[in-house]
């Protein structure tokens, strides 16, 4: 009797952490979009804001201009794959599954913050550079951090459920967990394609 009801207990525990898993990336998906709203609202809502945006988003375009495909495509690929390690660092953590959910929150405050105050300061203008700059690269930027996020709370959670077994080569899969970062990596190198080429086929919209 004893051992079938531990067999019904870690059948109960496996069943919940599957639950677990699934639900992350929708969780994740909710935050990112509660991130986004809460940049557009804030930022499209404070004048004082805007006007000092405007000169410097302007001469990011500038800048922008001048720039080669190589020249975007490696510093937008540095800037997220600094970002990525984030959630990689945390998931290595038996605490990291705490402050992961930020994360999404906010890539999401910035690049609401972003939408709002181009919008503000453009209005049409602006979101056809939203829809043919920003958005692209951002969905598939949203992607990788979904992704991310939910490898690496089910990574350190793994951690932290090992270390209170004290069976840490049973319950850990490293391997995996570097596999599927891997292809993450390999996702944000194709967003960074995509910014290159949105930047270089669009820029002129706003300009």
């Amino acid at each position: 009797m004893k051992i079938r009801a531990t067999k019904i207990i870690d059948l109960n525990n496996g069943l919940l952490k599957n639950s677990y898993n699934k639900i992350n990336p929708v969780v994740f998906t909710v935050i990112s979009i509660i991130g986004i709203t809460a940049g557009v609202c804030i930022q499209s809502l404070n004048a004082t804001l805007n006007q000092d945006f405007f000169g410097k988003f302007n001469e990011f375009l500038s800048v922008n201009a001048t720039k080669t495909f190589a020249e975007l495509f490696a510093g937008n690929l540095i800037y997220n794959l600094i970002f990525l390690l984030f959630p990689f660092f945390l998931g290595m953590s038996a605490f990291g599954f705490a402050f992961i959910y930020l994360i999404p929150l906010i890539k999401g405050l910035g690049i609401g913050s972003a939408c709002g105050l181009i919008y503000s300061s453009y209005g049409l203008t602006g979101i056809g550079y939203c829809l043919l700059i920003i958005f692209p690269v951002a969905l598939i930027q949203f992607i990788t951090i979904i992704l991310s996020c939910s490898e690496s709370c089910q990574m350190s959670s793994d951690i932290f459920s090992a270390l209170r077994k004290e069976n840490i080569a049973e319950e850990i899969r490293m391997k995996l967990f570097f596999l599927r970062y891997a292809i993450i990596a390999v996702i944000t190198l194709i967003s960074s394609i995509v910014y290159a080429v949105c930047n270089l086929l669009f820029f002129k919209i706003i300009t």
